[in-house]
């Protein structure tokens, strides 16, 4: 009976010390780990919870009565406390978290505005570049206009009226006229904010056919061939027009700069389908990308080109574009022989599906 009574003590001194060490705050030097720091103060209340069923077994002994309830009311104190702490934490965490959120919030709201700044900034300077060759783009059937124009005049102050000459410079004059506004339409689309036009269903074809419009002039003049093998029957690209319009566009600019110093100057722009991807590939004969700078073509203010001749936002912001639209934009070169980029643009899945199937009737043989 004395060793129960002494040990029971024993054990009741060492809990009881050990929950007034924990409520006096001294748990960060007796525990390192929080795992045993919480196991600990589990064994505190049972052990507590023996030395009461040792009260009850020896009802005679008052000593361990008291010992016990100590010992429990220290644990209790200890978990009390401990529900506090954690309580005390779990809002300073949550009010944390709340601020974080909101400041991810603001600083997302405004990288998307200045993502929207540089795309409208790329565009502007893009047209700024191709001013010249906008220029002769207009100023050629403006010169056919005023021609025929003149033909016109003499014709009426002869008082010899071909009507059926008349009929034809009318007729080319019109054509002319829609010319003209069909690349004023195309400078508006390019210039305006990607953003306001949802993405739909857009012919790959038709929208290399659009970059083209600003620079089939252009190219003519400066001696540069312009290849195009474009596929039929291809599925539309789901896409912003205006968005990819100013990737291919970019691609066309880049290209035309980089055969500008050569002999016998090419640009091939080719379309396919490969797996789920409608692609367009636009190659030049050019001087080719150097190796040591070919890794950082699509970082921001990045460029090659002399002073005045490049903003460094081109390929970054059409590199954004079509990793956006869910795509990709490759590059193939070689020094001296040239440069290949492919644009991969997701493709409505119903019409490649119907292709699928198509593919799969002509191997059978029906």
């Amino acid at each position: 009976m004395t060793g129960v009574l002494t040990a029971s003590l024993a054990l009741s001194i060492a809990i009881a010390v050990f929950g007034y060490s924990l409520y006096l705050g001294w748990r960060e030097k007796l525990f390192h780990n929080k795992a045993w720091y919480l196991l600990s103060g589990g064994g505190l209340l049972a052990c507590a919870g023996l030395i009461c069923s040792a009260s009850l077994t020896w009802p005679g002994d008052n000593l361990l009565t008291v010992v016990g309830i100590v010992a429990f009311s220290a644990g209790a104190l200890w978990w009390f406390h401990e529900s506090l702490s954690l309580r005390k934490t779990y809002l300073q965490l949550r009010e944390a978290h709340m601020f974080l959120d909101a400041r991810v919030r603001e600083h997302t709201k405004e990288l998307k505005s200045t993502q929207e700044k540089l795309v409208q900034s790329a565009q502007l300077a893009s047209l700024g570049q191709m001013s010249a060759g906008l220029a002769h783009e207009i100023n050629q059937p403006l010169g056919i206009i005023q021609l025929n124009t003149e033909l016109t005049r003499r014709m009426l102050d002869d008082k010899q009226i071909d009507r059926a000459m008349v009929s034809k410079l009318q007729q080319e004059s019109q054509t002319q006229c829609r010319r003209i506004i069909k690349i004023v339409r195309h400078l508006r689309a390019f210039s305006r904010d990607g953003e306001l036009s949802p993405r739909d269903h857009h012919d790959m074809n038709g929208m290399v056919a659009e970059a083209f419009v600003l620079f089939s002039e252009e190219l003519r003049i400066n001696g540069i061939e312009a290849h195009k093998d474009l596929a039929e029957d291809l599925p539309l690209a789901v896409c912003n027009q205006v968005q990819v319009v100013q990737v291919l566009t970019n691609l066309i600019s880049n290209a035309r700069d980089a055969v500008e110093n050569e002999k016998h100057k090419r640009i091939d722009v080719r379309t396919f389908f490969q797996g789920n991807f409608v692609c367009v590939e636009v190659e030049d004969n050019g001087c080719g990308i150097p190796r040591d700078v070919l890794s950082r073509i699509y970082d921001p203010f990045f460029t090659t080109k002399e002073v005045g001749k490049g903003t460094g936002l081109g390929m970054s912001i059409s590199y954004g574009i079509i990793q956006e639209h869910g795509g990709d934009l490759k590059v193939k070169t070689r020094e001296g022989e040239g440069t290949c980029f492919t644009v991969l643009l997701p493709a409505v899945k119903s019409q490649l599906d119907e292709l699928s199937s198509l593919d799969k009737l002509t191997e059978v043989g029906i």
